[in-house]
Parts: structure tokens; sequence; C-alpha cells
């Protein structure tokens, strides 16, 4: 088990699955919410270098992947001095701060690298996380932005969360594990299939994005033989299309997420209605329970959220309700 930042579970697993298929993955979320942070404890958990670069319309490409070896140029010979940066075999995670401001001649270097892991011809064992504080409406930063194939929303820690980390606590979190080739990622069955094929139609997916998908849902599924996992392996696909689509991955994922969700809003707005006042938290905390045990047998992500209210309702009521 690792010890890492507190209150990024979710974040943390995106990581390791999406290492485990050799996907790349965008971390979504306001300045000093860990993203960074959690990426440089990623790599050090995997025993592996650690890199991070801030982009911006005057990053150049050398800054990224090196300078040209003059001496090697002149006996003809395309070396870049790679050294700390993207193409260095000891360098096994890169933060591309800020990605979406990458310069044209940036992002086409870029590309092959997110897409191939390949740079100059070389393959580089090289899993990007991008950061952002925003998604933006250019067509053509979202298409660039689209080699990321997870976007994970980063939010601010709760305030019980925020207590335990002042008293410099961390979470345990699974030991990544090491990328597996893709022909020993498990196939879909024909339902799961047909299940990806009919989010793919409504989200819109080239068959590219179709294809990672199928990755990271076989991926899931490796991951959570070595852990006795039993959520959906499907729990990821929320983090692949817009808000707009989620109650149709609630609906492939369980029947019973969509109620699932009403429930969790109603919930939470009882939370924020609740305030301090402990007569009010201790009626939020009944309605967790309730809504746990109805669904104690879902395996709907949505149950974890649940759960994350009702710890942090019991954190200010002092545990003992």
């Amino acid at each position: 088990m690792t010890s890492a930042i507190l209150g990024r579970q979710l974040e943390w697993e995106a990581l390791c699955i999406s290492r485990l298929c050799g996907q790349n993955v965008l971390a979504l979320g306001d300045p000093g919410t860990g993203k960074t942070q959690l990426a440089r404890e990623f790599a050090r958990a995997c025993g592996t270098g650690f890199a991070r670069f801030s982009l911006s319309a005057y990053t150049r490409p050398e800054d990224l992947f090196g300078a040209i070896d003059l001496a090697q140029y002149q006996q003809g010979r395309w070396v870049r001095v790679s050294q700390g940066r993207i193409g260095d075999p000891a360098i096994g995670v890169v933060v591309l701060d800020e990605v979406s401001r990458a310069s044209g001649a940036v992002r086409d270097m870029l590309l092959q690298a997110l897409e191939e892991r390949i740079v100059d011809g070389t393959p580089v064992p090289t899993m990007f996380v991008g950061t952002t504080n925003f998604l933006p409406d250019d067509e053509e930063d979202r298409a660039f932005l689209d080699r990321f194939s997870l976007t994970i929303p980063y939010q601010p820690l709760p305030q019980h969360l925020r207590l335990r980390m002042l008293a410099r606590e961390t979470d345990e979190y699974p030991d990544p594990v090491e990328p597996i080739p893709l022909d020993e990622i498990p196939t879909l069955d024909a339902r799961t299939a047909e299940s990806l094929c009919e989010l793919a139609a409504v989200a819109g997916w080239s068959d590219r994005r179709l294809y990672r998908a199928s990755l990271l849902v076989g991926a899931t599924q490796v991951w959570d033989a070595l852990h006795n996992g039993k959520a959906s392996p499907l729990r990821l696909l929320y983090y692949m299309v817009e808000n707009a689509h989620h109650e149709l991955v609630d609906r492939l994922i369980d029947p019973d997420t969509a109620e699932l969700r009403v429930a969790l809003r109603e919930i939470r707005e009882m939370r924020e209605q609740a305030g301090d006042d402990p007569h009010r938290l201790s009626e939020v905390l009944i309605a967790c329970r309730s809504t746990l045990v109805k669904y104690q047998h879902s395996t709907s992500p949505l149950v974890n959220d649940v759960r994350q209210v009702r710890e942090e309702v019991l954190s200010l009521l002092g545990g003992d309700v």
C-alpha cells in the first residue's frame, strides 16, 4: 500500500488503471487541488522518474524534448539530449501543466508521443498527465485534449478531510502495477461491447476513442481482479463523456444508478441546508444510512459518493452518532 494525498481514491485508481493499459489522463481542477502532487506521488509509487513542464505559447519543442546533440548531428545522426526531458527512459510519468496552452509546434511533437509513445522514432515508456483549470471551447483545443482518454475532475477537499490534512495524515492506496501488453487485456463480452457502442453513438466518439474505452474497461477488470473490486468495470466511462451523457452511463452500469443519483442529489441538498446544525446533520446521516442499506448490492460508483457524505457528517458530529 502507498501513502498519498487525502481523499483522492478515485483519482489514484484512474491513474493506476490508465497506466495498466497505456492511456493518458487529463486532470481538471482549480490551482492548488493537488493535481501535480498526486502525479508526483504516483510516479514515486511506480518507482520511476517524474518530470513536470509548464506549457505556454512560448514553450519550444526543445524545452520538452531536449535540444539536438550537435556532435551527433555532425556525424549524420539525429539524437536529442533528452536527460530530464520527454524521451528520457528514466522518466515514466510526465505532467504537462496547462496543456491546452501549448503552441502548434509543441502540439505537433506531442501528438505522436501521446498517441504512440514515440519520440523521434524511438519508443518511450512514458505516461502523460495533462492538467488544466478549465476545458476550452475551441474545437481544435478539444481535439488535441482528446489524446487524454480520461478527464478526472479534482475538487477542493471537504472540511473533514482538510482537518485531517492539517494533522498531516495521509490515505493508503493500492500500489500501481506494471503496464501489460494490450493483447493480454481481456476482450469485452457481447453485452458490454454493445453498451460501449451505444454510448459511442450518443456521445459522438471516434473509432479511436471507442477502442480506448474498451481498453480501459478491460484494464479495470484486471485491476478489480487483483484487488477484489466489486464495482462495475464500466465506472470510468463517466470520465470519458460530458455530464449530459452521465444518465446513459448510469443505465449501462446498473438499473438502480439513475434512482441512486436522485437520492444522492437530495442527500447533498440536505447536507448543504443543514450547515452545522446537529439535529439536521443527524437527519442527513439517517438518509445516508438508509440509502446505503437500500443499495448495498449495487455496483454503482455513486454508492461511494453517499459514503463520503456520511463520513463528512460523522466527522462533524464527532463520530458519536
